[in-house]
């Protein structure tokens, strides 16, 4: 249960950190089962040290307003993707340069060797609440449809024939 705990926490340092805390009180299914809601399960109830070290939102809030309003607005718009994904679908919803910043700020994680992004499962949910709040969620969602589209489009030919390069895309 403890290693399901670590991942719900994306292996965060400060996650795993304050999931860890509850097991003074908690046993740790219902440690588990509290990470539903990470957000709010993974606050300090001890309100001491750095304002940024007492949750995992605050946290994420410290991280995203160093990387200023463009590459907030850009996490926010890749909370529309889950899991794993190629810089094409990045960069339907953002700029290169912004997407960098993100991946420099360890905001979205990069794979060199699969040339693919991720952004953790906590980054993403608290990026969603910041994509609700903006009400651009309906943008976001219009430009990867847009993207989905075109390369739908574009693999057709090759997935009719079953081309090993197209099925690899896709």
């Amino acid at each position: 249960v403890a290693l399901e705990i670590c991942a719900l926490a994306d292996g965060l340092p400060l996650a795993v950190e304050l999931a860890a805390a509850h097991a003074r009180a908690l046993p740790l299914v219902d440690i588990r089962d509290g990470m539903a809601d990470r957000m709010r399960f993974l606050a300090a109830r001890d309100p001491a040290g750095l304002p940024r070290h007492r949750s995992v939102a605050s946290s994420l809030d410290w991280s995203a307003d160093l990387v200023g309003e463009p590459a907030r607005a850009a996490l926010a718009a890749l909370s529309v993707v889950d899991g794993r994904f190629p810089a094409e679908v990045a960069l339907a919803l953002t700029d290169r340069a912004v997407l960098e910043t993100l991946v420099d700020h360890s905001l979205v994680q990069f794979d060199a060797a699969e040339g693919r992004y991720l952004v953790l499962d906590t980054v993403r949910e608290y990026a969603g609440r910041l994509l609700a709040a903006s009400g651009a969620g309906a943008a976001a969602h219009r430009r990867l449809l847009d993207w989905a589209v075109g390369f739908a489009g574009e693999v057709r030919a090759g997935l009719e024939r079953a081309a090993p390069d197209v099925l690899r895309r896709v």
